[in-house]
């Protein structure tokens, strides 16, 4: 059946293909495929101008966030010094808070030092004296002793001489 269909066609277009109107036809199809191809050209010219139009939008937001970017780096990179500064500035007053702390500190330590210093040449002043007055009632009690061994020794030769 099929082999019928192919020799039946092909037995008619043998017979359509002088006419007038099929060389027409062919004369013309050609052409309509160059109109095609002239609208997919129009058509790829259209959208690489837009691509061409979007890429260049793309391009200038890019453009323009690399900026914002730039400027967003900068005011960090600001503001991180800023927060340095400020974290300088309070360390610096909480080490002079300090240093004033310690130098009062250090000042009461000084005064404290200086009247024990005071006190301690005071009793010591005061052990010396104790000690020569310790040094002198020692040689009064020596010399007294002296003496009264002198006149134990008087009074027993006295006594012996008035026993004899």
């Amino acid at each position: 059946d099929a082999i019928y269909t192919v020799q039946y066609n092909i037995r008619s277009f043998m017979n359509v293909k002088h006419w007038p109107w099929m060389k027409v036809y062919y004369k013309i199809k050609p052409l309509l495929k160059s109109a095609e191809t002239e609208k997919e050209l129009a058509t790829m010219k259209e959208d690489f101008a837009k691509c061409k139009e979007d890429l260049a939008k793309a391009e200038a937001k890019k453009k323009e966030l690399e900026e914002k970017m730039v400027a967003l780096l900068q005011e960090k990179n600001d503001l991180q010094l800023q927060v340095a500064s400020v974290n300088a500035e309070e360390r610096c007053e909480g080490l002079i808070k300090s240093k004033i702390q310690l130098e009062a500190k250090l000042k009461e330590t000084t005064e404290r030092l200086e009247d024990e210093e005071e006190i301690n040449a005071e009793l010591t002043a005061k052990k010396r004296k104790l000690e020569d007055e310790c040094s002198e009632l020692k040689k009064d009690i020596d010399d007294l002793e002296l003496t009264l061994a002198k006149v134990e020794k008087e009074k027993h030769a006295t006594e012996n001489k008035v026993g004899d």
